[in-house]
């Protein structure tokens, strides 16, 4: 047996998967969830918990990584305040946790909503914030708070600030919208249509879940010879318009009409991610269509089908 690796939110999609990736590679996975919650893909290395048991299960552990994924976000809930206390709560816990067990390493999953009202072209790591909503003020409050603890406490942290993460299981971003729209339309040509935008603005809002999985292997292997303190944005390479990747979409699940769709006609803000802060640190980055076909074959090749 490997070494142990904490992952919070282990019943959604990207903390489910981060779970299910390092179960399969032999390591213990501790997944503490809510009451009522499970496991987005189980493995035999997964063991779950609470919250509030989580010490049962590390008495001794020294060699462990913490990857914090779970959050409450808009997708989840209406209530503004209780979006920022959830997450912030949250990430208090995990602050404790970095005093008490000691990780090599803390990767903190933050978000691009963390920029709020984002008006320039291209986004960068250090782009100045502006505006967050209470879903991205909560994330870039408790960016601040475990950054502080793992500073005070001599641990390493990688924060990960993520566009549109994909694959299957994912939902809630953009592209996942568009594929669900059309494997739907593929059984009912009458179901709901997607309502788009932007149509010739370029696109690259986007990363593959393997994408992912394979740099926060990295940071954990890396640990020692990374920075202390690292903060990096995703992203895919080698924007297209907008309507190429709706198009690109269709085609890959062979689908020839996108009657599917209507476009508003209308412009609403948009920009283009800049990776390159992410790509010197190690995060192999694919082209944009690179990046869609690895969805549409992780969505045809789920995790544990075979």
């Amino acid at each position: 047996m490997r070494s142990t690796v904490i992952v919070t939110g282990a019943s959604g999609f990207i903390g489910g998967r981060i779970a299910y990736y390092y179960g399969s590679l032999g390591y213990k996975v501790l997944a503490p969830l809510r009451t009522g919650s499970r496991l987005l893909l189980p493995n035999q290395n997964i063991v779950i918990t609470s919250y509030e048991h989580m010490g049962d299960f590390l008495h001794g552990k020294t060699s462990l990584a913490i990857i914090h994924c779970a959050a409450l976000t808009t997708a989840n809930s209406n209530d503004e305040n209780l979006i920022y206390t959830t997450n912030i709560r949250l990430a208090e816990l995990v602050a404790d946790w970095v005093k008490t067990y000691q990780p090599t390493i803390l990767i903190y999953l933050s978000t691009v909503s963390i920029y709020g009202e984002i008006r320039e072209s291209f986004l960068r790591v250090d782009t100045a914030p502006n505006a967050p909503n209470s879903y991205g003020l909560s994330k870039l409050t408790s960016e601040i708070l475990l950054t502080d603890r793992c500073i005070s406490q001599n641990i390493p942290i990688s924060i990960v600030r993520l566009p549109g993460t994909v694959g299957y299981g994912s939902h809630g971003n953009i592209i996942s919208k568009i594929i669900s729209t059309i494997l739907s339309y593929k059984i009912d040509s009458k179901a709901k249509k997607l309502l788009l935008s932007n149509p010739d603005r370029l696109f690259n809002n986007i990363v593959a879940i393997d994408s992912l999985l394979d740099y926060i292997y990295l940071l954990i292997r890396e640990a020692g010879s990374k920075p202390r303190t690292l903060t990096t944005l995703l992203g895919s390479t080698m924007p297209i318009p907008f309507k190429d990747v709706v198009d690109y979409i269709a085609s890959s699940f062979a689908v020839r009409n996108l009657e599917s769709f209507s476009w508003t006609g209308l412009e609403s803000s948009s920009f283009i991610i800049d990776p390159s802060h992410a790509i010197l640190h190690g995060f192999t980055a694919t082209s944009t269509t690179k990046s869609l076909d690895m969805v549409k074959f992780d969505i045809c090749n789920p995790p544990g089908c075979c």
